[in-house]
């Protein structure tokens, strides 16, 4: 969870980690924000608004949000 929204997330997925048949020695990327859809707001100052019913997981598209298009982070995965 993100501070102040409490259904914000990060995290990756569908990382090709195989190329041509044969593993990838490493791969990385941004980490950006992820909402739940369990609450309607969308900025930092947005009243706290249960979404009835919850919506399916979602990047954040809306350009005015602080979380839109937002790094929170990098990824690195190494081959051992």
């Amino acid at each position: 969870m993100f501070f102040p929204s409490p259904d914000w997330f990060t995290g990756f997925y569908a990382v090709p980690v195989c190329k041509w048949g044969r593993w990838v020695s490493r791969a990385s990327g941004r980490l950006t924000f992820w909402d739940a859809g369990t609450d309607g707001g969308d900025t930092h100052e947005a009243a706290d608004a249960v979404t009835t019913p919850p919506t399916t997981i979602f990047s954040i598209q809306n350009r005015d949000s602080p979380a839109f298009d937002t790094p929170v982070g990098y990824y690195t995965i190494k081959a051992v």
